[in-house]
């Protein structure tokens, strides 16, 4: 997903991430106290 798509997906409706989602980026290698939505954007192969 690109970053436009992203953007387009997120702008759609409220979206709501739960607290294993979190969880999940830094499993995936995103360090704690980054904003997950910006690391996403940043790493979108991951």
């Amino acid at each position: 997903m690109t970053k436009n798509q992203f953007r387009e997906w997120a702008l759609k409706e409220v979206r709501i991430l739960d607290g294993a989602t979190g969880t999940m980026l830094q499993k995936a290698g995103m360090p704690s106290g980054v904003c997950p939505e910006k690391w996403v954007l940043d790493n979108p192969d991951t």
